[in-house]
């Protein structure tokens, strides 16, 4: 599966992940904590200026619950 993330622009990842921060109601500082990652980085990363290590992401499907079925779908046909 890393190689489906890499075919994900930073952008796409970062909607995703906002997308599910949103869904469970928590601010971006709470996401940060669960993601254990600096506020500013998890900022960066849903703003699409950081990319996001796959670590990171299988936490996000973990405790935000990121709809990682859409990685696949998003991923198709992108350069």
């Amino acid at each position: 599966g890393g190689m489906i993330v890499m075919l994900l622009s930073s952008q796409t990842l970062g909607r995703l992940l906002k997308a599910a921060r949103e869904r469970k109601q928590i601010t971006q500082t709470e996401a940060a904590r669960l993601l254990r990652v600096s506020g500013r980085h998890y900022c960066d990363m849903e703003n699409g200026k950081s990319d996001i290590r796959l670590s990171t992401l299988i936490k996000a499907v973990h405790y935000l619950d990121l709809d990682y079925e859409a990685l696949f779908r998003e991923g198709v046909g992108q350069e």
